[in-house]
């Protein structure tokens, strides 16, 4: 009984996880010649150069949230935001934020320190 549990639980866990296709953020990411470095089951982070025409349009918003992808790997994240020639974007799945599909962006415009440091989009 505990092995079919066990199974089931698996199955389960893995039918949710192919309903985020994740093959596609890489794809689109990557034409922007953005890399992913850090993931979890509900989020995707990327750095993309920061000269992006969308990313230096995003730069001159107010920013209205956190980023949140932390955890095991918050020391890469922190230190790659270091960096100002690469932007970081996370992509939170699962998660509309009022977007069409199950997911949302969020672009980091200011350093970390900062209390709201991302902008919260869509596309």
């Amino acid at each position: 009984m505990k092995k079919t549990s066990l199974l089931i639980s698996v199955l389960a866990l893995a039918a949710c996880g192919n309903s985020i296709d994740v093959a596609k953020h890489d794809a689109r990411f990557a034409e922007w010649k953005c890399e992913r470095i850090a993931s979890n089951e509900q989020h995707l982070v990327y750095k993309c150069p920061s000269d992006l025409e969308w990313i230096v349009n995003l730069k001159n918003q107010e920013p209205n949230a956190p980023f949140r992808m932390f955890g095991d790997d918050e020391a890469l994240i922190r230190e790659t935001a270091k960096d100002t020639s690469v932007t970081l974007v996370e992509v939170v799945l699962g998660d509309s934020a009022g977007c069409k599909e199950d997911f949302h962006y969020r672009t980091m415009v200011k350093p970390i320190s900062e209390e709201l440091y991302t902008v919260v989009g869509c596309d």
